[in-house]
């Protein structure tokens, strides 16, 4: 029995100590004997592992975009770096999602210019002239082309084009971007096999066509601007000096000038009942908006555009300028002689000339040669259809429509130069004029007061 206890006790000797520890004696009532506690373990947690998503180039230089894992950013970048690749950019799952949402926005708020056009088109003639496939021509020109938006698109025409689609169906499915005689111009150059010039003929005429819009929209620049000057001044005048002015006379009991009056009655119609001047503005901007886009509103648009004092020859040019250098890209494409007509219809932008245009186009199908409709119509300038008899007789009606484009262009580019030059002095003219009215509401009663106080 002795013997038995011992060896027990040996035993109990050899526990480690840490679990002796965790050994007590029953605190309980009515218990006996040892009571064993379940030992304290300190649990180690690792690092939270979040997820990244990255950019990063490899050895070859190839762009690597996936996700990692790690502990943070820095973390991540040592792990990328461990894996041979150069990280670019590394960003949470939410902050890469804020970064494409914005990215996004800013893609569908920014169109695609002219100059993105121009440069596109030009590239892809150049590399078609150079013998490339025009699958190849579009993968290309994904990469070189800054405009995200159009980039997106070229990627899309792509697709199709390697799906089977012409390059004609698969650009007409961006209609923003690409108008119908752009889409004419490609359908015509790959039924004649002369895509590449007809990219050539394309690109130049967007050029011209920017160039003009360029002319007339620097030619309003400047008044435009001083235009809002004026309008800053005169609300700070009406709003800030005439009402001291007006409360010096009520002081000293002096009657207000007739000018002074007028403007007082503005200052405070403007001041107490702003808000109403606003909703007016903004429902006669809408109202005239919602009326120019119905057909009675837009044909008296166009009407007042072509009859308008001192520049309607001008505006006159420019549409002739832009209904032969259209006609004679088409003509000069392949494209028939109707069938340029109907597009040049659609696009010339004012539905007087559209309808002279349908004329010609019936008179043509009856038989008549193009000269004769547009020299009989007034709408045309004569020198438009005694150009294009020219271009009959000799067998070259594009030439001849081209060559009328080209004088027509520079007839608008003259005279918008003449305008340019004339529109800041006679700006400055108005702006002193409207200034000195300002100036002698306020300086003349002043004056006065000074007077009756001596």
């Amino acid at each position: 029995m002795r013997r038995a206890s011992l060896h027990l006790m040996s035993r109990k000797s050899r526990i480690p100590s840490s679990i002796n520890k965790g050994c007590s004696t029953s605190s309980k009532p009515g218990t006996t004997g040892p009571h064993w506690e379940r030992p304290r373990v300190m649990i180690i947690r690792s690092p939270l592992m979040n997820e990244y998503i990255y950019t990063a180039k490899d050895q070859n230089g190839e762009v690597v975009k996936a996700k990692v894992e790690a502990t943070s950013q820095s973390d991540a970048a040592k792990i990328l770096v461990g894996q041979n690749l150069f990280p670019i950019d590394i960003r949470s799952p939410e902050e890469a999602g804020l970064k494409v949402r914005l990215q996004r926005f800013i893609q569908d708020v920014r169109p695609v210019r002219s100059k993105d056009k121009v440069i596109f088109t030009r590239q892809m003639a150049t590399l078609i002239r150079g013998g490339l496939p025009l699958a190849k021509t579009l993968q290309l020109l994904i990469d070189q082309v800054d405009n995200k938006k159009l980039q997106e698109i070229i990627e899309d025409v792509s697709n199709n084009v390697q799906g089977g689609s012409t390059l004609a169906d698969s650009l007409a499915q961006h209609p923003k971007v690409f108008d119908t005689i752009y889409i004419s111009m490609v359908e015509a150059g790959e039924r004649g096999g002369n895509l590449d010039e007809t990219m050539l003929r394309l690109a130049n005429q967007e050029e011209k066509s920017q160039k003009i819009r360029s002319k007339v929209r620097s030619a309003l620049t400047y008044p435009t601007v001083v235009f809002i000057v004026l309008i800053a001044v005169s609300i700070l005048m009406l709003t800030m000096v005439i009402p001291q002015v007006a409360n010096m006379y009520h002081e000293l009991g002096e009657p207000l000038p007739l000018t002074t009056k007028i403007l007082q009655g503005i200052a405070n119609f403007m001041t107490n009942y702003w808000y109403i001047l606003i909703a007016l503005l903004a429902a006669a901007v809408f109202g005239l908006r919602t009326y120019v886009r119905t057909d009675s509103g837009r044909a008296k648009l166009d009407r007042f555009k072509l009859s308008i004092p001192g520049i309607k020859l001008i505006i006159k040019k420019v549409y002739m300028a832009r209904f032969t250098r259209t006609m004679s890209s088409l003509i000069n494409s392949g494209v028939s002689v109707l069938e340029a007509l109907d597009v040049t219809s659609k696009a010339i932008n004012n539905v007087h000339i559209e309808e002279a245009i349908n004329e010609v186009a019936e008179r043509v199908k009856s038989g008549d040669p193009i000269s004769k409709p547009i020299r009989n119509n007034p709408i045309f300038l004569p020198l438009v259809g005694q150009m294009i008899q020219v271009g009959e007789q000799t067998g070259s009606v594009g030439d001849g429509m081209d060559k009328v484009a080209d004088y027509f262009e520079a007839e608008v580019d003259e005279a918008m130069e003449n305008i340019s030059t004339l529109i800041e002095p006679a700006t400055m003219v108005v702006l002193g004029l409207l200034v000195a009215f300002l100036i002698g509401a306020v300086l003349l009663p002043i004056y006065g007061l000074v007077s009756s106080i001596r």
